[in-house]
C-alpha cells in the first residue's frame, strides 16, 4: 500500500498527508523512510511532527541526522518532537546537537531537550551547561549553584 500513500502525500489537504504518513509508518516498508523523510520538508507542521515520529520507529543513520536536522524547524512543535525523538532512539551522538537547545527561546523546547539529554546520559561540559539544563528540567535551586561548591554555599 505504500503506493497507495504515495499518491495521499501528494494531497492539497495537511490531515490526508499526515495520515498518509502514519500508514507508511505502520508499513515498516523499506521505501517509507524516504517518503518519512521527504515529510519533514512538508510546509505543514504536524506533518512534519508525523514525519518525526515515523522516523524514530525506523532506527537508523539517516533517521538520526534527519531528525538533527529537524532541531532548526522554525516551529517549536517540530523542534520538540525532534528532540524527544532523539532521546528515544538513544543515540548518544544526538548529544551535541541537543545541548544546543537548551538556549531555544521556547521553555517547551529547553525541556524536550533536557529529557532527551537525561536519558542519553548526557552530561554538561560547563557550568553554564549545567545551569541551563537545571532550569529546563525545572531543577531551578540546582541551577542556582551551577558551579559552586555547595559546602560553600551552604
Amino acid at each position: 500500500m505504500v503506493w497507495w500513500n504515495t499518491l495521499r502525500l501528494k494531497s492539497s489537504c495537511p490531515e490526508v498527508r499526515r495520515k498518509a504518513l502514519e500508514r507508511l509508518d505502520a508499513t515498516k516498508d523499506a521505501r517509507a523512510l524516504e517518503l518519512l523523510l521527504a515529510g519533514l520538508a512538508d510546509e505543514d507542521a504536524q506533518v512534519r511532527c508525523t514525519a518525526i515520529k515515523g522516523l524514530e520507529q525506523i532506527k537508523d543513520d539517516q533517521s538520526i541526522i534527519a531528525l538533527a536536522t529537524a532541531l532548526q524547524d522554525p516551529n517549536s512543535g517540530v523542534r520538540e518532537a525532534a528532540a524527544a525523538g532523539l532521546g528515544r532512539l538513544g543515540d548518544v551522538g544526538a548529544s551535541c546537537y541537543l545541548a544546543g537547545l537548551l538556549k531555544d527561546s521556547v521553555p517547551g523546547v529547553r525541556t524536550s531537550a533536557a529529557v532527551a539529554l537525561r536519558a542519553l546520559g548526557w552530561k554538561p561540559s560547563t557550568d553554564e551547561e549545567q545551569a541551563a539544563f537545571e532550569v529546563a528540567l525545572g531543577h531551578t535551586r540546582a541551577a542556582a549553584f551551577a558551579g559552586q561548591d555547595r559546602k560553600s554555599v551552604v
